[in-house]
């Protein structure tokens, strides 16, 4: 048996497939004890990047060893290629914890979700066929099932990234299409390459690590979550002064209107009255009306300013 598992571990040169589940798992052990430090659409990625890896790995051998159960086989086959899909969603959900609530985001979820139920069966067809047949039918389900749904539902995520990039800093966007990159390129070569070099989970280890150390440590969850609290509190503060100018302007409104009525009226009186002391008193009521009048306009100068300048 050791020298079966030599002979296949060589055949399908999976030493990298290997050091990525060694890895993966160190990363999962600490986002376990360390639950608080993270995002949790984070943590459940990286536990399923490193479980397919561990299943794919476990697959290899499975299907490669002549005396197991071919149910076994095929259950093997069919999980390692429904990993794919779960991985994707588990991606979706990543990003749009970044974003704000939306109408589009609910919908694409909800599309997404179809998609996963659609995968899951189509995939559930594969235990109907042998793993040592190659039909048409069973092919077409792989690729559905194990490839197209997933690569539809990462096409998802890229699409929300772009129209919603407002909602990502410059790092995270920027990390997110890098890890996108790293992943997609290990798919490639690993299409190319085939069944002799185990190699599609590699980079994918490599993109969660990357995320990690630039988006997930706890130092950069704590800077991102005092930036957030910083940008929620200056929107409300510029909330509270358009507000405040907002009831200036109309209280200023409101007073201008009756003292410009009593100034003209004032104004009457003195054109008219004969009576000196009427006259004095009604110059003092003048003079001091003019002044109110001046405050007003001067604090609706301001508003208009202030309110000029934030636009």
């Amino acid at each position: 048996m050791h020298n079966v598992a030599e002979s296949i571990t060589a055949e399908s040169n999976i030493y990298l497939e290997l050091t990525a589940a060694f890895f993966g798992i160190i990363l999962s052990l600490y986002l376990f004890f360390n639950r608080k430090k993270s995002l949790r659409q984070f943590r459940i990625l990286v536990y399923l990047v490193t479980l397919s890896d561990i299943l794919d790995i476990a697959n290899i051998y499975i299907v490669k060893v002549s005396s197991l159960p071919e149910m076994l086989k095929r259950l093997s086959s069919t999980l390692n290629y429904y990993c794919f899909a779960l991985i994707s969603y588990s991606l979706f959900c990543y990003i749009i914890a970044y974003m704000k609530p939306s109408d589009d985001i609910r919908v694409l979820r909800r599309t997404v979700i179809v998609s996963l139920i659609l995968c899951t069966g189509t995939l559930a067809l594969n235990m109907f066929f042998s793993t040592d047949t190659f039909t048409p039918v069973r092919n077409s389900i792989r690729v559905i099932g194990g490839f197209v749904i997933p690569i539809f539902i990462v096409t998802l995520s890229f699409y929300l990234m772009s129209v919603h990039h407002d909602d990502f800093t410059g790092t995270e966007f920027r990390t997110i299409l890098i890890a996108y990159v790293i992943s997609i390129a290990g798919s490639i070569i690993q299409i190319f390459t085939g069944a002799s070099f185990a190699i599609s989970y590699f980079p994918a280890i490599i993109a969660v690590y990357i995320l990690y150390f630039t988006l997930e440590t706890p130092d950069y969850r704590a800077m991102a979550e005092l930036i957030k609290e910083y940008a929620d509190a200056e929107k409300e503060a510029c909330e509270s002064s358009r507000q405040k100018n907002d009831l200036f302007a109309g209280m200023t409104h409101e007073i201008k209107k009756p003292l410009n009525t009593i100034i003209g009226m004032d104004k009457l009186i003195i054109m008219e009255s004969d009576e000196p002391e009427v006259k004095d008193l009604a110059e003092c009521i003048l003079e001091k009306g003019e002044n109110v009048l001046t405050v007003v306009n001067r604090v609706l100068e301001d508003a208009r300013a202030e309110k000029e300048s934030k636009s």
